[in-house]
């Protein structure tokens, strides 16, 4: 099975199915699918935003952009499990149907090419 990340048209793809991310989805989920090991709220938060120094979004904004992005992803069999906030990671993850991930195409690679 592959997930397919076209950063043009900010689409996820997998098995057929494909979905539309807003930029900020699109970009949490690049970041999540080049860490496999998983992404800490706090590194996740400042790599998608800012720092929360310079006045970047507060959780509730970060908390409805993953939500969004988990009901998304269920579409194409994918999940990011709950993190606690306290040392959790996110990572994408198959969702419990007995399926693995095996391969992540970046289609950014083939743009960058043209």
């Amino acid at each position: 099975m592959n997930l397919d990340l076209d950063p043009r048209r900010r689409t996820a793809a997998r098995n057929g199915a494909a979905i539309h991310l807003g930029p900020t989805e699109f970009r949490i989920l690049e970041l999540l699918v080049g860490a496999p090991d998983g992404v800490g709220r706090e590194g996740l938060y400042e790599r998608v935003f800012f720092s929360r120094d310079d006045g970047g979004p507060g959780d509730d904004s970060f908390n409805v952009t993953i939500s969004t992005l988990r009901r998304k992803l269920a579409v194409l069999g994918l999940r990011i499990p709950r993190c606690d906030r306290w040392g959790g990671l996110y990572r994408i993850e198959v969702s419990p149907s007995g399926f693995e991930l095996e391969v992540v195409h970046l289609l950014q690679d083939a743009e960058k090419k043209r």
